[in-house]
């Protein structure tokens, strides 16, 4: 069985978190939202991560970074969580439980408006 959990990251750490997984810590963001115990934070699914992005998870991070979305296997892990969108692993998360890494267009496709069509259509 496997527990989804989706991590948000800039995408110049993507290179040693496929080295040395995602290590529990108190990084920069933790410390700046007065996080006490070192873990990596994210989210148990896609729509929680999607309105984090449209919410204040975007302002966390420097808009000249590009983003990336580390998914991953946190089954029999321990997981803590002072809310119902936010998860907290506080144990280190190993290579060998990576699924995948992918940028936010590939996880949101932009969505393309129709265009009108000027004129009449004959028949």
């Amino acid at each position: 069985m496997t527990r989804e959990f989706f991590h948000l990251t800039e995408a110049r750490n993507v290179t040693s978190i496929l080295e040395n997984g995602l290590l529990a810590k108190i990084g920069p963001r933790s410390l700046a939202s007065g996080e006490a115990q070192p873990a990596v934070y994210g989210f148990g699914n896609l729509l929680d991560l999607e309105q984090a992005l449209l919410g204040w998870a975007s302002d966390t991070f420097d808009e000249e970074e590009d983003l990336v979305v580390i998914q991953a296997d946190i089954e029999g892990l321990t997981v803590v969580s002072a809310t119902p969108w936010e998860l907290a692993v506080t144990a280190h998360i190993g290579t060998d439980r990576i699924l995948r890494v992918a940028t936010l267009d590939e996880l949101f496709p932009p969505v393309r408006k129709a265009v009108p069509v000027v004129g009449s259509v004959s028949s």
